[in-house]
């Protein structure tokens, strides 16, 4: 049984690299290592090797950050970030010889010898960032000790062009199994499920041929539908727990990650390797040759467009993300821990035109909202009552946004009607 929901869209359009085996890309010749908020630990002029700490940060919520090629510092500098502020940035240009830092601490011990702790406290220092919440793994970890009652292996993609999470299942099945069973041994569960879209029949049955014990590890099937791959509606859909308001599938009971993270998990303890690559499906309309890619951290969109042939004609912009909640970035920009897709697309969005009341966004709104009447709130500055009618329970899935006919940018309204809204109670 494919477990759903009501409301989202399923699209029909084929994902073109799906098959597509991941390729390593180890020569950039320059990254730009974003510290996310750590403190550098290098400076200008420093030569460094693959897994050198150059950022570190004093709590597990800012783990810290390493080099991802070898080579010399060139600059430690202020830049904006992707959706606004700024950020310090680790500049290295790339020498090519793949050096890689001495003292890696693999752990050889037997799962049993290991403590909890040491699982955790690898997890941090190794930087190792979640995709899907955001957010370090030692803090969701940490946070789940004595609260978590299963772990959710989030395999799901639903927006259209990713592969990252299907590619990572078929080539590093292992790895995530097993860095799921060190989570389960660190919280003390009894049970990890792998949530995976239907008819994704030969990687299902490559899955199982690697799950020996089925009590402790289990797949689970879901519909592919669009916002199936957000840990919130995950939750609903697969387990009927809804996740409280403002909380996270924690506060229900659950620990989601996502497939690569917990391969990242295993293949810090088991080789003492931090994470300094990030595997991301490049694809899109105007790229010319649509790739899976292991990129180092802080490679720009530039260069990876490059290895990829360049772009189309038609070419309008480069997304981070997804189709439905991805965002505009530009050439400089660099791939981030966080970033699992990078699209290139030609501008298709219908110009803007007035509301036809078709109640397409109602349909597609799979928390049951009235998209455009919040829309017209936000719009018209009338933030009280958007959140009156429920605003906070948008989960910016972008479905009301994608089959607006009237290219109303529905979802950057209620966005907004949301923080202005909370603005006026937090004055009032």
């Amino acid at each position: 049984m494919a477990y759903s929901f009501s409301g989202g869209i399923s699209l029909k359009t084929e994902n073109k690299t799906r098959a597509l085996p991941t390729k390593p890309f180890a020569e950039p010749a320059l990254v730009a290592v974003p510290l996310s908020g750590c403190l550098p630990a290098v400076s200008a002029g420093d030569f460094v090797d693959i897994g050198t700490c150059i950022g570190f940060g004093k709590t597990e919520d800012c783990p810290p950050v390493h080099a991802s090629v070898s080579g010399t510092v060139v600059s430690v500098e202020r830049r904006p970030l992707d959706k606004g502020g700024e950020d310090t940035f680790v500049v290295i240009k790339n020498d090519c010889r793949h050096t890689v830092v001495s003292g890696l601490d693999p752990i050889s011990k037997p799962l049993w010898e290991i403590k909890p702790e040491e699982i955790i406290a690898r997890a941090r220092n190794a930087g190792i960032v979640d995709a899907g919440s955001g957010k370090s793994l030692a803090s969701i970890l940490r946070a789940a000790v004595g609260k978590a009652k299963r772990l959710v292996i989030n395999c799901t993609e639903s927006q259209g062009y990713e592969s990252i999470s299907y590619r990572v299942m078929a080539e590093q099945t292992e790895a995530v199994i097993k860095g799921a069973k060190l989570i389960i041994y660190a919280l003390g569960l009894r049970k990890a499920d792998l949530v995976i879209e239907e008819k994704k029949d030969k990687l299902i049955a490559k899955i199982e041929e690697h799950i020996t014990d089925k009590a402790l590890v289990d797949i689970k099937q879901t519909t592919s539908k669009h916002p199936i791959s957000v840990d919130n509606r995950l939750i609903y859909a697969v387990y009927g727990k809804r996740v409280p308001l403002g909380g996270s599938p924690l506060d229900a009971g659950y620990v989601v990650i996502r497939p690569e993270t917990a391969a990242n998990l295993y293949r810090a303890l088991s080789t003492g390797m931090p994470m300094i690559h990030k595997r991301v499906t490049v694809s899109g309309d105007s790229i010319k040759t649509p790739l899976n890619l292991i990129v180092p951290v802080g490679t720009s969109v530039k260069d990876i467009a490059e290895l990829c042939g360049g772009t189309k004609k038609r070419f309008k912009r480069a997304v981070k993300g997804g189709v439905f909640t991805g965002y505009a970035v530009g050439e400089n920009a660099v791939i981030e821990k966080t970033d699992d897709s990078l699209l290139f697309l030609s501008s298709v969005k219908a110009e803007r035109s007035g509301c036809v009341r078709c109640g397409k966004c109602i349909d597609a709104c799979p928390v049951g909202l009235t998209p455009s009447l919040l829309a017209a709130y936000g719009e018209k500055g009338l933030y009280s009552e958007g959140l009156s009618l429920g605003a906070e329970h948008c989960i910016g899935c972008g479905c009301c946004a994608y089959v607006c006919p009237s290219g109303i940018p529905i979802t950057a309204l209620i966005k907004k009607t949301l923080k202005e809204g909370r603005t006026e109670d937090e004055q009032a």
